[in-house]
């Protein structure tokens, strides 16, 4: 099992246009477009653990666990990177 939550970085702004997730993040001064994936991962995320995104993500989009683990931890460590997410 794994409990790690997930945070939005707090300084971040974001809206959703047309169904993708538009992120600014003014420490980088940068811009970012989600798809639709990772729109759906951006709004259910915050305070979830990674059990709770991984199972909606399986429900959701009829994916196995392994692979929505898997492609999860690598948005996630992406977004991390580019100081949008923090998981703790």
């Amino acid at each position: 099992m794994d409990g790690r939550r997930f945070r939005r970085d707090p300084d971040v702004a974001f809206r959703v246009i047309d169904g993708q997730a538009v992120i600014v993040v003014p420490a980088t001064q940068s811009m970012h477009t989600l798809n639709d994936v990772g729109t759906f991962i951006w709004e259910r995320c915050e305070g979830r653990t990674v059990d709770e995104v991984v199972a909606l993500l399986v429900e959701e989009f009829e994916v196995d666990d392994a692979t929505a683990r898997a492609d999860l931890d690598a948005f996630a460590r992406e977004l991390g990177e580019k100081r949008m997410l923090v998981v703790e």
